[in-house]
């Protein structure tokens, strides 16, 4: 098995490697941006979950690969256009991570649930190792490309991509969210995003709150449930929203 995985590795990274696009380094050098990233999804993997299995580590290792080639320009602009962009990205990716897994000698079986992870089956139902390859990515981006991404957007679009972040996450991701290193002002907008006055359409159940966080409770009714605004259910347990404490994210 050890064989076999370090050969499907070894293979993902080889073409992380030719992507064009550059990471700098903190010491003035420059990497591909593909390895850069696959080695921080490694990274909050194992701090996230130390024991998963190899295909998980795959699937984690091979999420972008070779994004580079396909442009978000080569599809139609807007959200319809985006969201095709992603669909073909995903299934892309998942094909073409599976098929090293298959030369690499992995039986079809597990070829399969590489291609199910990276493709995120089963997000929606809980299924344990899809939400903590969700945990990583979002944990990757709070760590490594928010920053970035808070320079490129106005403050409502922020807010907004923070909270469905957020919602992506099971207890456990928001637990090692609050604990992430930021600038300060990523820490106001991060505490703006979670604060009570921002979450007209995104709430907390009880069943998500963390230990670092500031509980604010909503009486029970029809509210909506989950990161996705419009969504809504009926339920009797209290309802929360979260204020980050600033000094804990």
């Amino acid at each position: 098995m050890a064989d076999k995985f370090e050969k499907a590795r070894g293979l993902i990274y080889a073409a992380h490697d030719e992507d064009p696009n550059k990471h700098s380094k903190a010491d003035g050098t420059e990497m591909p941006y593909e390895t850069h990233y696959s080695q921080k999804m490694e990274s909050y993997l194992h701090k996230r979950a130390p024991d998963a299995s190899d295909v998980l580590k795959l699937a984690i290792c091979g999420q972008h690969f070779r994004r580079w080639e396909v442009r978000r320009d080569s599809f139609k602009d807007g959200r319809l256009g985006y969201h095709s962009w992603r669909t073909h990205l995903k299934q892309r990716q998942a094909k073409l991570v599976g098929d090293i897994l298959e030369q690499s000698g992995y039986a079809a079986e597990d070829v399969q649930r590489c291609r199910a992870l990276i493709g995120k089956e089963g997000l929606k139902q809980g299924e344990e190792e899809v939400q903590l390859l969700e945990d990583v990515a979002c944990l990757v981006f709070l760590d490594d490309q928010f920053e970035e991404f808070k320079e490129k957007h106005d403050e409502p679009k922020i807010i907004s991509i923070l909270q469905k972040t957020w919602g992506k996450m099971s207890q456990e991701g928001h637990d090692m969210a609050l604990q992430l290193p930021m600038t300060e002002e990523c820490k106001a907008l991060v505490g703006k995003a979670l604060a009570p006055g921002y979450m007209t359409h995104w709430s907390i159940s009880e069943d998500h709150l963390g230990s670092s966080a500031v509980q604010h409770s909503i009486p029970p009714r029809q509210r909506s449930c989950g990161s996705i605004a419009g969504s809504v259910c009926n339920t009797t347990k209290p309802v929360y929203v979260v204020l980050v404490l600033v000094q804990g994210v």
